[in-house]
Order: structure tokens, then sequence, then C-alpha cells
């Protein structure tokens, strides 16, 4: 933690410095006598930056050098938001011709500058004293020297021989009996007693005789001064189980990749209490659950949290808006309509609000204001937003996940460093996107929707890496200049490693699916994509007339979601052989009508987790061969039923036990009676033949690791 908070400090302490290095140079402050004091800070807060990189290198920290170290941070972020008050304030007046105006806003920008002044000098008066207190308490002292690396005193017992140890049968076995019990239920062991009783010892025997029972598992000892870095860095390599861990990690990006492996598996929150508690003592985050709780922090809140838990009489008392006034980072959940006082939040870069649903309109029109505003993510279905916001010249990311109803600001386009626009508005391209040529992310606007104007300005967005587009209509026809703008485009944007054509629920080969033989000719005429690094490619609904060749040249892909009407041996060929690719989700619409054989000998999808296949019929056509998908743990598999009425024909795909790491078999029934129904009926339900569950099941029972089968599901054709 000591690591992740000396990098805080000084991502702010770089750009405090490059502001004041600006602000020297401004005849403003020259016409009211204070570029000394700013030459001071800029000084003073160089030198402080050199000690607080020398903080970084050490993993424990002396508790003097940890308050002063906090010190710096505090007076540095008083000290940007003193300067970014400064010039809004200063230019945030429009000049107009006339006389009277003129002198307005000279007097208006005057008072702006006496205020700065005023906050410098007293700022100067703080930074004095912080630098005192470093040569009152020898700070520079704390730093000197190599780290002593202390070993931790459970450390050998983790390391001795189960056959040597006295006492231990007896608690290990009611033990193993607890945690491997017939009860699914989440528990908690805990192992009690007095320093060098082997409960360090015990636990690690009983995990060891446990862990094959589990595909999720990890053994952490945490100290009584936790490492941060280091247990999180632990348990992701013991999850992932991999053999080498960047260095470059931080703890946030590691809490997001244990967040993301551990999705939909059932965990403690030991760890998450564990990362709170130390934020908490560093002054790196506070979570409330009532605004009104702010006003008892015994430090200034700079990153807030609000679990609001759906109430809607949340309010906050003067005392908590002062406090509120230097927030930069502020997320609201629980599902709350409340909306805070906006307009105090004047310092404010982050904003993250998630509303519940509610039939009245959540007016946010306000947020045009906040000047400083870096990141706005809304979650909410009807939301008001101002009409422009040209004025958060800062901001980098946009992000409406709900707004289906929700008026997008006409001069978003226009914003200079806008990087990531997430808008799920059920609308086209907004008018003049080409504008926007800093954008690397842009998702969820409707393609049909769009002008040819705005798909051909795609093209323009040279920096995208990222590129989702919904496609919602039954067929293509009268698309295809439309279509043919947007193949043009893609062949410009080389720096794409995401492109998703297609509806965001999830993939079946329905009536809904639709022909792209309308692009076919400009997409299967590539003989090399222009986009070499693509890592995630998801054409959902385009059913192609053949297998596009150009993917196998596709070498960093790890994700692959692909329509065509006819697969053929080749075609798994030439995807097997892609050398990243870890998950697949194929479908063809005319079935197959030869036989398909993912071998084992030929080392094809070598890395494979999860492969989908979605299949109109003649499932006994795909077999898998002995060593066929070495890693695979999650197999999908859609047919029509009707094929397996025939107690004389072979149902199922063969070679389902060869698949050796198999942890889940899903197998879902599909219609295929030519209705276009978009929903099932009660008639629809599909009854599936004992024969058919004895095939999955006696698969599953084959296989060392014991899949789970799971049956159900519509996809109506």
């Amino acid at each position: 933690m000591a690591g992740v908070m000396v990098s805080a400090s000084k991502g702010v302490m770089d750009s405090v410095l490059s502001k004041l290095n600006d602000l020297v140079c401004d005849t403003c402050t020259n016409l009211i006598s204070v570029s000394k004091d700013i030459l001071f800070l800029r000084d003073e807060l160089t030198y402080m930056n050199t000690l607080l990189k020398k903080l970084e290198d050490n993993e424990q920290l002396d508790p003097q050098a940890k308050n002063w170290r906090n010190q710096v941070l505090e007076l540095t972020y008083d000290i940007e938001d003193s300067i970014d008050d400064f010039k809004s304030n200063a230019t945030s007046v429009n000049a107009k011709p006339s006389l009277v105006s003129k002198v307005s806003n000279f007097v208006i920008n005057l008072r702006a500058r006496l205020d700065t002044a005023m906050q410098i000098k007293d700022l100067k008066t703080r930074l004095h004293d912080i630098s005192d207190r470093r040569n009152r308490y020898k700070i520079d002292y704390c730093t000197s020297g190599t780290t002593i690396e202390i070993l931790d005193a459970r450390l050998p017992a983790l390391y001795n021989e189960a056959d040597s140890l006295v006492g231990i049968a007896n608690p290990k076995e009611e033990l193993l009996n607890r945690l491997l019990d017939e009860d699914q239920k989440l528990k908690v062991v805990p192992i009690v007693g007095t320093g060098g009783l082997g409960k360090t010892t015990l636990a690690n025997v009983v995990y060891g005789e446990v862990k094959e029972h589990f595909s999720c598992k990890a053994f952490v000892p945490v100290s009584r001064t936790p490492d941060m870095l280091r247990i999180l860095t632990s348990m992701l390599s013991q999850l992932h189980q991999l053999d080498e861990m960047p260095r470059a990690y931080d703890v946030q990006y590691l809490v997001n990749g244990l967040r993301t492996f551990l999705h939909n598996k059932r965990v403690h929150d030991m760890i998450l209490d564990l990362i709170l508690r130390r934020c908490g003592e560093d002054s790196f985050i506070t979570v409330v659950c009532e605004p009104k709780e702010v006003a008892e922090a015994q430090y200034k809140v700079r990153r807030l949290s609000i679990d609001i838990r759906g109430a809607e009489d949340a309010t906050m008392t003067i005392a908590t808006i002062d406090l509120l006034s230097q927030v930069r980072s502020l997320s609201i959940f629980g599902g709350s309509n409340w909306v805070p006082p906006l307009l105090e939040f004047k310092f404010l870069r982050v904003l993250h609000h998630k509303f519940r649903w509610s039939q009245r309109r959540m007016d946010l029109t306000c947020i045009s204001n906040l000047s400083q505003l870096r990141y706005l993510k809304v979650d909410g279905s009807d939301i008001v937003l101002p009409g422009q916001i040209q004025g958060l010249k800062f901001l980098e990311t946009l992000e409406l996940p709900k707004a289906h109803s929700s008026n997008i600001p006409s001069d978003i386009v226009e914003l200079p460093r806008l990087s990531h626009l997430i808008v799920s508005c059920e609308r086209g391209l907004p008018d003049g996107i080409g504008k926007a040529k800093t954008l690397c992310t842009l998702c969820f606007f409707s393609l049909l929707d769009s002008s040819l104007d705005s798909v051909v300005s795609l093209g323009k967005l040279t920096a995208l890496s990222e590129l989702r587009l919904e496609c919602t209509a039954i067929r293509f026809n009268g698309y295809g200049p439309l279509l043919a703008a947007l193949s043009a485009s893609l062949e410009k944007l080389g720096n794409l490693k995401r492109l998703f054509v297609g509806h965001s629920y999830r993939f079946a080969i329905s009536s809904r699916s639709y022909d792209a033989s309308c692009v076919d000719d400009a997409l299967m005429s590539w003989h090399s994509p222009p986009f070499r690094n693509l890592e995630q490619l998801g054409l959902e609904d385009w059913i192609f007339s053949s297998f596009p060749r150009w993917i196998g040249r596709l070498h960093s892909l790890w994700y692959l979601h692909l329509g065509v009407k006819q697969i053929h041996q080749e075609d798994l060929g030439v995807m097997g052989k892609l050398p990243s690719l870890l998950e697949l989700h194929l479908g063809t619409l005319c079935g197959l009508t030869e036989r398909i054989v993912i071998g084992g000998s030929t080392g094809q999808f070598k890395f494979l987790r999860w492969f989908e296949f979605n299949c109109v019929g003649a499932s006994s056509y795909l077999t898998f061969e002995a060593g066929a998908m070495p890693n695979l743990r999650r197999l999908w598999l859609a047919f029509d039923t009707r094929e397996w009425e025939d107690e004389q024909a072979i149902p199922g795909p063969g070679g389902l036990h060869h698949l050796s790491s198999l942890e889940e078999i899903q197998v879902k029934g599909a219609l295929c009676d030519g209705n276009t129904r978009s929903e099932p009926t009660p008639d629809d339900v599909i009854i599936w033949p004992a024969r058919i569950k004895r095939l999955f099941q006696a698969a599953a029972h084959a296989l060392p690791t014991r899949p789970t089968v799971t049956y159900g599901g519509w996809l109506v054709r």
C-alpha cells in the first residue's frame, strides 16, 4: 500500500509541477507580484518529489515518514485545486465588445487573482512548515540504507514433512470432514491457538489434501503487516496457475484481475475487508453508507464512495458540503435516485452514479459546470444531460450504459481529450464523428441508424482500439452502401484490437441473423487483415457464405465469435492454428454435411478454454479425438433435438470423454421449424430424450474432472 500511495502522490506531483511552471510564465500572476512565491512552491516541491521517489523504494515506511508523505500529498492536492480554481474563474467569462462588459470582466478576473494570491501565500506557509518538519525529524534518514527483508516466522512451517509431525492426525481429519462434507454452503473453518502450536503447518497439510477437490484455490499466508501487492500477486498467480507474473502490476490492476477471474465463483469478502481497512489507514478512499457520515472523517476526503441502498431521503448538511468541496472522485451506488449537489464538487474529476429504475427523469444538466471532470459514468435509463458539454475540455471518458432514452450532447465530438465514448442510446453515430480523432473506444451506437457520412468518417478515427456497433435489422436489404462504407472504413483502422458488430445479447443463429453477402465481396477480398493486432472479433449475426481466410492471420486473436453458412474441416484447421485463441463461439446455418474431426495430435486449439458451437443438425458429424482441446474448460452445444428422435441415429458428438480438462457442459435445444417469432411459446418446451441425457452424463462420469451438465434453453430459428 505504501507503493500505491507514493505512486498516487507522484501522479499529482508531476501534474502540479507542470501547472506551476505554466503559472510562472503567466502575466496574470506577475501583476500581483506572487511569482516569487510560485517559484518557491515549484522548487520546494521538486525536491520533495525526489524524496518521495526514495520513499517508494521502501517496503516498510517509518510512521513519521508515512505521516510526512501524507501531508505532502494533501498539500499537493490543495495547490492543484487552487491553480485549477484560478484558471477556471479567470477564463470562464467571455469578453464582449461593450465597455461595461470589459470593466465587469476585469473586476471579476482581478478578484480571482487576488484570491489566488492569498491562497498561494497560505500554501507557501504550509509548505514551509512541512519542510521544517522534514528537517526537524530527519525524514531523509528514514529512506537511507538498504531494505531489510524480514523472514515470516511461519515460513518454515510450510515445509515441514507431514510424517514428522506429532498429534496432527485427528485435527487434520476433523478439518477434512468439515471442508469436504456434502453441505455446499460457504464456510470458514478457523484454526485457533497460541504461537508455535503448528496452526500454519496444519493448514498447509490440509490444503495439500483438499486442493484437488476444487478448481479454484489459493494458499495465502497473511502477516500482521500485510503487503497488499505481494498478497494479490500471489493470489492471482495461483488462481491463474501462471509460472511468472509481470512486475509492473499495481494493486488496482491485480484487484481487477481477481474480480474478473472469480466472477460467478463463491468467495469470501475477507480480502476486500483487508483492502478497505488499509485504504482507510492511508486515506486512499473513503466508503460511507450515508452522505452525513463524511463529516465524521478525520482527514480531507478526496475519493468518496457512497452506498445509498435505495434511500430516498439522503441529505447533506452544510458542514458536509464544505468537506466535499475538495472531493476528486465520487461514486454513488446502491440503487438510489438521489442526486448530490454536484455544483459544490468544483474539483471533481471522476463521477460514477448508478441510479435505480425510476419513472421520473434524472436531471444532470449541471455537470456542464464541472470543468475538471475527466471520467463520467451514469448508469440510468432515463437521464437528462446538458445540451452542450464543450466546457468539459478535460473529459476523457463518457459512459452511459443504459441511456436508451437520454439525450446526447450535440457537441460531444468537439471535446478535445475524449478517448472513450460508450453510449447505449439506440441511435446512430453522432454527426461529425470524424472530428473526434482522440477516440480510442467507441461503443454501442446503432450502425443501421447512422448516416452514410458518419460511417465513412469512422475511417478518420485511426486511434481507435475498440469499436462496437449495434445491428438490429432482420435483413441487410437496402443497406448495401452503408455496409460497403463500413468495410472501407475498417480497412483504415489499423490499431483496432477489439471489433464487434451485431447484437449485444448472446449469440444465436436464428431468424434474427442475417445474410452478409452484400459485404462478403469486400471482407472476403482481404488477403491480409488491416488490423494485424486484433485480439477480439465478434461478428455475432453476420452469416458469411464461407469462412474468411484472413482470420487465420490474426495471430493475437484470443476471442472469436462468427457465423458461417457452412463449416468445413479445413476451416477448423485454420482456426485451430491461431496461437492465442482462448474463446471460440461458432455457428453454422446449414448444419454439418461432412464429418468434422478435432484432432489431438495436430496441436490445434492448444489453449482454447471455451468452445460454443451452434449447429442446425447432424451433431454426430462432430468428433473429438484423443488429446483434442487439452485445456478446454467450457463446452456449449446447440443442436436440433429432433435429429435424435430416430432411435437408430447415432446421437450427439463423439469423443466427449477425450476432453480431459472439461468442467462444464451446456446443451441447448434448437427448434428449427422455420418460424420467425422472437420469443418461445409454451409449446416450444424441449423434452430431452433419456438417451441424450445418458450420453452426456456418461461422458461427464468418464472424465476425471466430473464436469457439470445442464440442459435447456430455446434457440428459435
